[in-house]
């Protein structure tokens, strides 16, 4: 069992110590029960927060992942 945590701090830990011991990729899982309009709110934190960790290529679809080779 874990307490709950802010959104916001638990993404601004990822983005503090996301690469400290590895260059591979992290992958997060989330598992959402928020209605719309908090999801949006979390995707901006997303954006805000981890802007530049992010692999996405715009107006592409991932329908394969590339290894973390």
């Amino acid at each position: 069992m874990t307490c709950e945590i802010l959104l916001k701090k638990a993404l601004e830990n990822i983005r503090k110590s996301a690469f400290v011991v590895s260059e591979f990729p992290m992958n997060l899982s989330i598992e959402n029960h928020c209605n719309e309009e908090n999801q949006i709110k979390m995707a901006q934190m997303f954006k805000e927060i981890l802007v530049d960790l992010f692999l996405v290529e715009d107006d592409t679809e991932l329908v394969w992942y590339p290894s973390p080779n």
